[in-house]
């Protein structure tokens, strides 16, 4: 009998239950107990984050040039961009151009100048202006074609 007692001991689970029972009624510790949090890991409930703009505007400082330029090329459209980025004012004439490349540019020009939340507006044919963000632009100037088709000329 010893060996049969033996494999019984062997294979009984009734040890394991007792201990595995005084296991379950001991007090769980809750996971906030264990984990510090940082400080920068804390939020207030009504806090939101936003998005910063490229650079900070102040509408107090006025522009602090007029810049007029003629691009010969696609290349200078960043130029012009950067000028736009540090609260200049452009105007461009694109007059030396060939027609294709003075539209990429344009196109160029007036994509970054939405990005920047500046404006851009055609002054006459191929002569534009373009206006960072705080600077309001006024065109009370009706180009020579309205006028002519105001009064009947051609």
């Amino acid at each position: 009998m010893s060996v049969l007692e033996s494999l019984r001991k062997t294979f009984s689970f009734d040890d394991d239950y007792e201990t595995f029972r005084e296991d379950i009624d001991k007090e769980v510790e809750t996971p906030e107990d264990n984990v510090i949090n940082p400080p920068f890991f804390r939020r207030k409930e009504k806090e939101t984050l936003r998005a910063l703009p490229v650079r900070e505007s102040h509408p107090h400082e006025e522009a602090t040039a007029l810049n007029i330029v003629k691009p010969e090329r696609f290349e200078d459209a960043m130029d012009i961009v950067n000028n736009i980025r540090s609260g200049q004012i452009i105007v461009i004439n694109t007059s030396l151009m060939e027609l294709k490349t003075a539209q990429r540019l344009l196109d160029f020009i007036s994509g970054s100048t939405f990005a920047l939340d500046g404006d851009i507006q055609e002054v006459m044919e191929c002569v534009y202006v373009v206006t960072p963000a705080g600077v309001a632009m006024k065109n009370n100037v009706r180009s020579e074609s309205v006028m002519k088709n105001l009064f009947g000329l051609k």
